[in-house]
């Protein structure tokens, strides 16, 4: 008895979280966007500096979007997802190993994992 409530409460905080941080994500990434679209041919903006700059894009917001969004129904795949692109976005920025804010944008898909594992 005791243990499920734990774990339905990992699972709330985890979900409640994926969510808050989705939200943020799709926000921050739909502005910028709609902010390159609107600033296009101006002089100075431009697009991609290199193929390591469109991975670590790929990888961190779009990847994690991906993650917490698969992870609200599917807790293991999401969070591996999430996990998975967390160490691919620190491998192409290790400049970013110590920023914890980073960090706790990708904790939920960590408790998802952490959820899924111990439910069994």
């Amino acid at each position: 008895m005791e243990r499920d409530k734990i774990l339905n409460a990992l699972l709330w905080s985890a979900r409640l979280w994926g969510a808050v941080v989705l939200l943020f994500m799709v926000v921050m990434v739909g502005s910028h966007i709609v902010g390159s679209f609107m600033e296009a041919g101006e002089e100075g903006v431009e697009g991609f500096q290199s193929i390591e700059e469109m991975i670590t894009f790929i990888v961190f917001p779009v990847g994690l979007m991906i993650g917490l969004a698969v992870a609200q129904f599917r807790y293991r795949i999401g969070g591996f997802i999430c996990l998975f692109c967390m160490i691919a976005f620190l491998i192409f920025r290790p400049d970013q190993i110590f920023d914890y804010m980073i960090y706790s944008i990708g904790l939920p898909g960590l408790l998802f994992l952490l959820y899924s594992y111990l439910k069994k």
